[in-house]
């Protein structure tokens, strides 16, 4: 692994495996010493690394001027580019190819920015990702992958667009920190486990898209009271929403009269309309 960071009169490369030797450089060429390098055209069999980091606009203050012309005040408007220090980038992200694979949790970050050339959240590309609490993804993504965000716990928001139609087994399990979820209508299947044990949801807006609901696919959602089934939903699985012992009741459509037992805990009153 290599980290990077910017210098006064040019760039360094700093890596892990000999943490005291940086190499210093001012021109973007093919640089080679100690078994890696940085720039373009470099033998990649040979060496550790190729990259090149382009420094960042150094930030600035707005600021007013006095000129020496009638004594008059000039205004010159800057740029700050500071990004809060609890907000993701993009060298915390592992993508290959549209598919981002893996993200690397940093200590402080909470808020994270999926990068918009994402097109799928892959497997378990945030489990355990305990520290973030917000999540944002860009209408580039259309699927999220299996286990994508397992165990996020201290996750408490996060928008899933209407460009996403394909959300995998258990993908948000255990993100126990999330209090409501919004299901995008682009989704026609909810599938096994895909909200189980988020204990914390109050709230579930399941759209009218939906037509077929997975096995355990809310189980243990303690403190749900109550849910509506769209009539779109033409099958309920097996224990859906097994342990929800909060679940006062819930509202379905009558097509599904002698279709769900054992879909909702016992104490649940289910009220079947037309």
């Amino acid at each position: 692994m290599s980290s990077y960071s910017q210098y006064a009169t040019g760039y360094i490369l700093c890596t892990t495996r000999t943490p005291n030797s940086c190499i210093h450089y001012k021109d973007k060429k093919c640089l080679i010493n100690k078994g890696f390098y940085s720039g373009e055209g470099c033998d990649s069999s040979s060496v550790h690394l190729c990259d090149y980091y382009k420094p960042k606009p150094i930030n600035t203050e707005t600021k007013i001027i006095k000129t020496n012309n009638n004594n008059n005040n000039k205004t010159v408007n800057t740029h700050n580019n500071t990004k809060p220090t609890n907000t993701s980038n993009n060298t915390q992200f592992i993508i290959k190819n549209g598919v981002l694979t893996k993200y690397k949790e940093k200590v402080g970050v909470t808020d994270v920015f999926i990068p918009e050339n994402v097109h799928t959240i892959g497997n378990r590309a945030f489990d355990y990702c305990k520290n973030i609490t917000s999540i944002n993804i860009p209408n580039s993504v259309t699927r999220i992958e299996y286990a994508a965000f397992w165990n996020c716990s201290g996750l408490k928001s996060i928008n899933i667009p209407d460009s996403v139609t394909y959300i995998g087994n258990i993908a948000f399990y255990g993100c126990s920190g999330l209090t409501s979820i919004t299901i995008p209508k682009s989704i026609k299947i909810i599938r096994n486990l895909t909200f189980s044990g988020c204990s914390g949801l109050t709230s579930i807006t399941i759209p009218k898209s939906i037509t077929s609901i997975g096995d355990l696919a809310f189980s243990y959602c303690y403190r749900l009271k109550s849910i509506t089934i769209p009539n779109s939903v033409t099958s309920i699985r097996n224990n859906a929403f097994y342990g929800c012992s909060e679940l006062k009741t819930a509202s379905v459509p009558a097509h599904l009269r002698g279709k769900i037992k054992g879909v909702f805990p016992e104490r649940t009153k289910i009220h079947y309309r037309r």
